[in-house]
């Protein structure tokens, strides 16, 4: 067999005739499936596929991830001759870094488990080093679910297995990431930056309302201003002798070896050879005086955010992580979530709390202070979830090829329903596809007729759901939450063996579930949606419907009218704490 890693067709056999093993389901684009249905083939059984393995495995990587900054750590400070705690590389570096080595530990796993099939080879591509690094996180979010950054992590890690290579020459010009360009938009948003110069107490994509911010702002005596940063943007050489001397941890396990050398090829430039430019200019542009930073989603890719938060955090600023999305206090496994906790002085939640940790404080979610009316006569809309091929984040929902499993799950509700109820259902697709093809998939299946129109899949999800009469949602993530603060109609399905549940979390769901709001089969969906797909708002407004809902939301979607004094008062209190040591 030849194995074939990822989706390049360059490195499929030239010959029709030799058989394939696809190292995964990413290996196959289903719009290209004219190609690769000419091969006789087997997909390797994706080893994530045991999601008990997969939870077991997250606490192996949360041991690795910490052993890894924390020598990043010396590393970084003794190459940039700075004396930075760990809390500030974790700011920094601990995105990427995580990320990262959950990436390159799930392609070990896979190549591992193909060196056990009788390979007779597999072909290669050359990629430079330099030319598969990014600048950035911002880079690194563009390149990681590319065919072209995966084959080079595949190869790197095959070097290390006995499967004969067979390299071929690739123009890769067309591939590599092009350059971000800033828009003029943008440029306007930078004139306004300056104005934060005047703040203490400053909100960076804040994700909160400008209705509502602003205000907010002046409740805590701070003068009214954008929440957007400045982009930050340079030339970097890349540096192999820079990169030698970082040093990580030494285990002698083939996985450290490998996740040593990659690591080395591919930390963003701006950590390393840039560093110094980068620091200097993020500090002439962001406000010099800071008591408290929040946020809700710079904390990943914003770079220049990331260095100056570090910085001010060092020096005393009080640094607070607002929730942003759904799944939050919930999910089993979340590396995303225990980054921000660690990494912030507080975790602003929707509702939830940790036992134990004063940390995580609930709030008043402002960003589900939003009002959603339906109309009785209109669709039922149906937003759909999409991911990228290759597994980029570990968390309790579907990863790789465990998304077809998903469109499996929908498939399998749609052809259960009656033709009443498909003439008005709508199903609103994911905009980026990722090469998955739903939308192919959907018309070969016959169902073509039900994706929602170009026009209306180009509207907002709030603008929609005033169209429609009633919502499915079909993952665990901020959708529904959403559409429950607003007291909009709305069931629930997904399947429980993808979407891992805390234990804590448990009981919320089963009230979902015993008041017929939440199915985990299609069967029961259907049978509920046949029920109530004429009027579902007067099913909404049973009463235990709407108990099992406000509960619900009491717990992980708690709004509140006095939602302004509220933050005030916690802002106001983090302040007070740290101006009485």
């Amino acid at each position: 067999m030849v194995l074939v890693t990822t989706a390049f067709e360059e490195t499929f056999p030239k010959d029709r005739n030799e058989e394939i093993l696809f190292l995964g389901e990413w290996c196959k684009i289903y719009s290209r499936k004219n190609i690769y249905e000419q091969y006789s083939s087997t997909t390797l059984p994706y080893h994530w596929d045991d999601r008990k393995k997969l939870y077991e495995e997250t606490k192996y990587i949360d041991t690795i991830y910490e052993q890894y900054l924390e020598a990043l750590k010396e590393s970084l400070n003794k190459i940039h001759g700075v004396d930075f705690s760990i809390s500030y590389w974790r700011i920094i570096v601990g995105p990427w870094l995580r990320y990262f080595i959950e990436m390159v530990y799930d392609r070990y796993l896979s190549i591992e488990e193909a060196s056990q099939k009788n390979i007779k080879y597999t072909n290669t591509v050359k990629i430079k080093d330099e030319e598969i690094a990014s600048n950035n996180m911002t880079d690194f979010i563009k390149l990681y679910p590319s065919d072209l950054w995966n084959q080079f992590i595949y190869q790197n890690i095959l070097a290390y297995f006995p499967i004969k290579t067979k390299q071929i020459e690739i123009d890769l010009s067309s591939l590599v990431l092009k350059k971000f360009m800033i828009s003029f938009k943008d440029k306007i948003k930078n004139i306004f930056f300056y104005f934060n110069k005047f703040n203490t107490i400053h909100f960076f994509a804040s994700y909160i309302h400008s209705k509502n911010r602003l205000p907010l702002q002046l409740s805590l005596w701070q003068m009214p201003t954008l929440d957007t940063g400045v982009y930050i943007d340079f030339n970097c050489t890349y540096s192999t002798l820079v990169r030698d001397s970082l040093l990580v941890p030494k285990n002698e396990s083939k996985f450290d070896t490998i996740l040593t050398s990659l690591i080395k090829k591919q930390m963003p430039k701006y950590y390393l050879e840039g560093y110094k430019q980068f620091r200097d200019e993020v500090l002439r542009k962001y406000p010099k005086k800071a008591k408290l930073i929040f946020t809700a989603n710079a904390y990943s890719a914003d770079d220049a955010f990331k260095f100056w938060t570090a910085e001010k955090k060092e020096k005393g600023a009080k640094y607070i992580i607002g929730q942003h999305g759904g799944n939050y206090g919930m999910n089993l496994f979340a590396s995303h979530e225990i980054h921000q906790i660690k990494s912030s002085d507080k975790f602003f939640s929707w509702g939830w709390n940790i036992k134990n940790n004063n940390q995580v404080l609930p709030v008043a979610a402002m960003k589900l202070e939003r009002q959603i009316s339906n109309n009785p006569n209109g669709d039922i809309l149906i937003p759909l979830m999409c991911m990228p091929r290759y597994s980029c984040h570990i968390m309790a929902m579907p990863i790789a090829g465990q998304v077809l499993n998903y469109f499996d799950d929908q498939a399998s509700y749609l052809e259960l329903s009656s033709e009443n109820v498909k003439d008005i259902l709508k199903l609103r697709v994911y905009q980026q596809d990722y090469g998955w093809s739903f939308k192919e998939r959907f018309m070969e299946k016959g169902f073509g007729n039900l994706i929602d129109s170009d026009t209306n899949l180009k509207k907002s999800f709030y603008s929609r759901l005033t169209e429609c009469r009633l919502c499915i949602a079909t993952y665990n993530a901020t959708t529904y939450l959403e559409t429950f603060s607003a007291n909009y109609p709305t069931l629930l399905y997904w399947n429980p063996l993808h979407w891992e549940l805390r234990e804590e979390a448990k009981p919320y769901f089963d009230l979902l579930e015993r008041a017929e709001i939440l199915h985990y089969t299609a069967e029961s969906l259907v049978k509920k949606l046949e029920e109530i797909y004429e009027h579902p708002f007067f099913w909404w407004s049973q009463k235990n419907v709407q108990a099992a809902k406000d509960e619900f939301c009491s717990r992980y979607a708690r709004t509140s009218e006095n939602w302004a004094d509220e933050w005030v008062k916690e802002f106001n209190r983090t302040l007070e704490k740290d101006a009485r040591r």
